[in-house]
């Protein structure tokens, strides 16, 4: 990881983590998502927009958010991810109905689509890390 990523997790506030406009990869985020999940288990929001990640980096996202109890928002803006992405990380609705995605300036422009999307994460019974 990064040093610069580090000194970043390690530093901030307790509750959250903003690691926005770093060029994180979805090679990246899961060394990331380890070391957050280590050292701030009770983080509330991760902020990741303005970044490089796909449809992964989503999967990876919804892996990891399971297991943080106290997470209430992930915002990803300004990335790439696409629908399998996106759809992994709305499964997490199911288990957190109160959890604030931020998905806006991914590859799903059309806002029926993306609601359509919430609809069938929230009907999934098992979505497997890929």
């Amino acid at each position: 990881m990064q040093e610069k990523l580090l000194k970043i997790i390690e530093t901030s506030p307790s509750h959250q983590v903003n690691l926005g406009g770093q060029n994180i990869q979805d090679t990246d985020l899961e060394e990331i998502l380890l070391k957050i999940q280590e050292l701030r288990p009770d983080i509330e929001e991760i902020f990741l927009f303005g970044n490089k990640l796909k449809d992964k980096g989503g999967i990876l996202l919804q892996h990891y958010g399971d297991k943080l109890n106290k997470l209430s928002r992930i915002d990803v803006q300004g990335n790439n991810i696409g629908e399998d992405g996106i759809l992994a990380m709305c499964t997490l609705l199911q288990k957190k109905p109160h959890l604030e995605l931020a998905l806006h300036g991914n590859q799903i422009r059309d806002v029926r689509r993306m609601e359509e999307i919430k609809k069938m994460a929230l009907n999934k019974k098992n979505h497997k890390k890929k």
